[in-house]
């Protein structure tokens, strides 16, 4: 097991183009750490440079304290499970498993102790015989998690290692690679662009857009308390709603479609913004009708047509339009409402999050 450190981490390309500005954080020994964010990002290209595999334009990376900017990727102790497998087809799954042993000249007693080990916490025992063409891929997945597994690394590296399979096996996979790493204790860092991955594997998740960290923090933190509108429209699905507009003199929020009296602890955030105009954000979850609410303190009532409404078992989800923001509410599947029903929709008022118009920064009282 191993820490590893990144200090100013910089990528730029000789046409000028900059992968990754000024990247610094620290993954503690055993830790499960994700790298998320839409594609482009420098997620990928973050990984690929703890394995050596692309250069450093500017900064350090540090594993255990020793710094391997200069370190060649076999001498780094790192192993990396690729999106695409990148299995041998000629070799069976003891030979891909067995491939870098062997290119060590480990003792083939040692060899065989090491993939039947593997084989048998992946549950790929019986098809040790078995060529890539004759696997499932989720098969053929665990055959690369394990021809990483049998060189014992201090860092496991993942680059989006579930994004070929089906929503069945990404599911399953995903259990499984949770399960190695309680298993295992050894430090992984996976790169994925699909926030659910992050939220359910990470122990803490990094959020990357256009090569600069947005926020690093657990799943919960992440999405109770988003850093930035960014973070809180990408964490969480389907995504929170966002209302642009401006505060007036009797604490309501005012935006096209919208009339909001917000919670006097909301609206005293409005006094450094320019123009006392801010940016809401409420989550799907957080938007009640009404006569379902209970006893939560909520915003005022505002009337809505319902647009669409998309069951996904336990829950549906129900769409609307306020104003030019095109908004979504999460009721349970037994709901009785139809496409062009007018409801009342409220919001939970302690659940509004406020963001700067400009920056789309978080305001918080802190």
């Amino acid at each position: 097991m191993a820490s590893v450190q990144i200090n100013n981490l910089r990528k730029e390309y000789p046409n000028g183009v900059v992968a990754l500005h000024d990247v610094s954080l620290t993954v503690e020994d055993g830790e499960f750490y994700v790298l998320v964010g839409p594609s482009g990002c420098g997620k990928s290209t973050l990984l690929r440079m703890i394995a050596g595999l692309e250069e450093i334009t500017s900064g350090d990376i540090l594993i255990d304290g020793v710094r391997i900017n200069d370190v060649p990727p076999k001498d780094r102790d790192v192993a990396m499970v690729f999106q695409n497998y990148a299995l041998y087809p000629h070799m069976t799954v003891f030979g891909n498993m067995s491939f870098a042993l062997k290119h060590r000249k480990i003792p083939k007693d040692e060899i065989r102790q090491r993939v039947e080990a593997a084989a048998e916490i992946l549950e790929l025992g019986e098809y040790l015989d078995r060529k890539p063409r004759a696997l499932s891929g989720g098969q053929r997945q665990r055959v690369a998690v394990g021809r990483a597994m049998v060189r014992d690394p201090n860092v496991f590296l993942f680059d989006e290692p579930l994004s070929n399979l089906d929503a069945k096996l990404r599911l399953q996979m995903r259990v499984e690679i949770s399960r190695l790493h309680k298993k295992l204790k050894t430090t992984m860092i996976y790169v994925t662009h699909d926030q659910i991955e992050a939220m359910t594997m990470g122990t803490r998740i990094v959020v990357l857009k256009s090569g600069i960290v947005q926020q690093v923090d657990t799943p919960h933190n992440l999405y109770k308390n988003p850093a930035n509108q960014f973070v809180a429209g990408f964490i969480g699905s389907p995504a929170m709603n966002f209302f642009e507009g401006a505060l007036d003199d009797e604490q309501t929020f005012v935006s096209p479609g919208l009339k909001c009296k917000l919670p006097e602890s909301i609206a005293l955030l409005f006094g450094d913004l320019p123009g006392r105009r801010g940016v809401v954000g409420v989550r799907p979850e957080h938007i009640y009708d009404p006569a379902e609410a209970g006893n939560k303190d909520v915003a005022s009532e505002i009337g809505v047509t319902i647009d669409v409404v998309e069951p996904v078992g336990a829950d549906a989800y129900i769409y609307f339009y306020i104003g030019d923001s095109y908004c979504c509410m999460r009721v349970g599947a037994d709901t009785e409402h139809r496409p062009g029903d007018p409801i009342q929709v409220c919001f939970d008022a302690g659940e509004i999050k406020l963001f700067h118009p400009d920056t789309g920064d978080a305001v918080t009282s802190a």
